[in-house]
């Protein structure tokens, strides 16, 4: 008796099933690579977009703790003397003039709050040296061409 090999293809069937779910695979490690890189440097851009807030931030506290009782805040030129009435805070307006400086990525705004007591002691004592003046110091940074931007605020106290 003569016997012919009679397959049917499975084999080819098997392999050809094996290597889409391979293909598939690859496909989608290549797209998760994709979307982690781009993850990862948008992390990098909203990290320095934080670094050139912060560093706004300090500016503007350094130049608070210079102004003593002579400074002008004419609600112009990013100096706000008190928080808006209007119920809308002066970082948010669309007609709030942001200070900058040539050595600064960010920008910054300074709103006066006003007196405070400098300790605890103060408050039984109405000297005039007894009292310090109190900021708002709200710093904003973006990173050009990449959507990145962060604004950050602090309450500053003059020693």
């Amino acid at each position: 008796m003569i016997q012919r090999n009679r397959q049917h293809g499975a084999a080819l069937i098997v392999s050809l099933v094996m290597l889409l779910l391979l293909t598939i695979v690859g496909v989608s490690s290549v797209r998760m690579t994709s979307l982690q890189e781009r993850m990862a440097g948008n992390l990098q851009f909203r990290t320095t977009a934080f670094e050139w807030a912060e560093e706004a931030a300090r500016f503007g506290e350094d130049e608070a703790q210079g102004f003593g009782n002579g400074a002008t805040f004419n609600d112009a030129n990013g100096l706000y003397e008190t928080p808006g009435t209007d119920g809308e805070p002066r970082w948010r307006a669309s007609d709030t003039d942001w200070r900058q400086d040539a050595d600064l990525d960010g920008e910054y705004i300074l709103e006066q709050i006003g007196e405070v007591p400098r300790d605890p002691s103060c408050q039984l004592n109405a000297a005039a040296t007894c009292f310090s003046m109190l900021y708002r110091v709200t710093a904003r940074a973006e990173v050009p061409n990449t959507g990145a931007g962060v604004m950050v605020q602090s309450t500053y106290k003059v020693p």
